[in-house]
């Protein structure tokens, strides 16, 4: 009795330890939220259907010498969490927001929006002009208007990997996977208003029910991004469930109106 006690005892260790070991390879264990592995090609509804939906790739545009963003950003902290499917930072406060000026009404009206999550793609969700970077980072804000048709407002700014400490890195502080961990965010409005140069699109969200209720504005050029972030915000991505990345594809922009504005500093 003894002996079938112990072997017992042996088999559940080893399940133990199997199970430990199944953690310890697959951090991300959290059920997916989001399938990507046809890249949105199977998604439903709006998804299917929709007329301006997103990502698109911007390789025409109209020039138009003025600009629509005002960038009231202070500091602002989140957590940066997993979801199942990328990563996503949601701000805790209200520090942070944008004025965008809607051209289209007469006259035209200003709209404020609240920076409320940050999300994280790899590869880049747009294509710029043929380039193709290695991250895009979405900074999505919410109108105070609940009345509005666009009540989204998302920045695209895409991302290079470089050698050295560059631009992303001066204005995440402290960030860490750890969810408990707070990450803090300033001087964003520096970096865009050092990239400059921006197009605008009225599209969809990029993920289902891709509901057409956002104003893109995605930057030209890419900011500079550490190797060693990069790694950071990767490291837990699971290559065998994503092995496209967790983008959704390209979509179809024809007809679409694209401008171009660069940012002006106040």
């Amino acid at each position: 009795m003894k002996l079938i006690g112990l072997y017992y005892l042996y088999f559940i260790s080893i399940l133990i330890t199997f199970s430990l070991c199944v953690v310890i390879k697959h951090p991300n264990s959290m059920k997916k939220t989001i399938d990507y592995s046809r890249s949105g090609d199977n998604w439903v509804g709006v998804c299917k259907s929709g007329v301006r939906q997103s990502p698109i790739s911007i390789d025409r545009s109209n020039r138009v010498e003025k600009d629509i963003l005002k960038l009231k950003y202070g500091n602002s902290k989140g957590n940066l969490v997993w979801n199942g499917s990328f990563y996503k930072i949601d701000l805790k406060d209200t520090n942070s927001k944008v004025i965008f000026t809607d051209i289209h009404a007469r006259p035209p009206k200003e709209h404020e929006y609240i920076l409320k999550r940050i999300i994280f793609r790899t590869p880049p969700e747009h294509i710029v002009q043929g380039k193709v970077e290695d991250m895009e980072m979405q900074f999505f804000h919410e109108s105070t208007d609940k009345k509005l048709t666009n009540n989204l407002l998302a920045i695209s700014i895409p991302a290079k990997i470089t050698k050295s400490k560059k631009m992303v890195d001066d204005w995440f502080k402290n960030l860490d996977t750890d969810p408990k961990a707070f990450t803090n965010i300033e001087g964003i409005d520096k970096v865009m208003i050092s990239l400059k140069d921006y197009f605008h699109y009225a599209g969809s969200q990029t993920v289902p029910n891709c509901v057409e209720n956002v104003n893109w504005i995605v930057f030209k050029k890419p900011m500079l991004m550490e190797q060693r972030l990069f790694n950071t915000l990767q490291k837990n991505f699971c290559k065998r469930e994503f092995p496209k990345g967790n983008a959704r594809h390209i979509q179809n922009n024809v007809g679409r109106e694209i401008i171009e504005y660069s940012l002006k500093e106040e």
